[in-house]
């Protein structure tokens, strides 16, 4: 294997390490969604009554919408490269859309927050609808920068 390596193209190298860095930041975001959506969406808190239990279940959901999008995605990357005007092109526009989709998930939790503004200490109902669709479809179009 490291005679392979040696035998690669600097470009083949960026390419694989761009990549390796690409699955570092895919991984914790795909292990922990559900426990983000149990403590910062649902405001749960583990063992303690049934929000945490909830929003992991939504976090669940949140992972199974990124995979069908991820599926359908995948079928039309190669389309939309040629659309978008090269492979290059659509990869840079893909890591702009994850850097913004990721951002993203601060300002949702800034909005769990601030609609638990004057709740400490009291379990609080379900968050509010448009902050879990919110989420649901950030994970869900997540499926499109991680198909390419």
């Amino acid at each position: 294997m490291i005679g392979a390596f040696k035998e690669l193209q600097r470009p083949m190298l960026v390419l694989l390490l761009v990549t390796c860095l690409n699955w570092i930041v895919w991984f914790p975001f795909l292990l922990f969604n559900p426990d983000w959506m149990g403590n910062e969406v649902y405001s749960g808190q583990v063992g303690k009554g049934r929000l945490y239990d909830l929003g992991v279940r939504a976090g669940s959901l949140g992972l199974l919408s990124n995979s069908v999008i991820l599926r359908f995605m995948s079928l039309g990357v190669e389309h939309l490269g040629r659309w978008v005007g090269g492979v290059k092109r659509l990869w840079a526009v893909v890591k702009f859309l994850l850097a913004v989709y990721m951002a993203l998930t601060v300002l949702i939790t800034k909005l769990a927050e601030a609609s638990r503004h004057g709740h400490i200490g009291v379990e609080l109902p379900l968050p509010p609808a448009g902050i879990k669709a919110g989420a649901l479809s950030l994970f869900a179009v997540l499926g499109i920068p991680l198909a390419a």
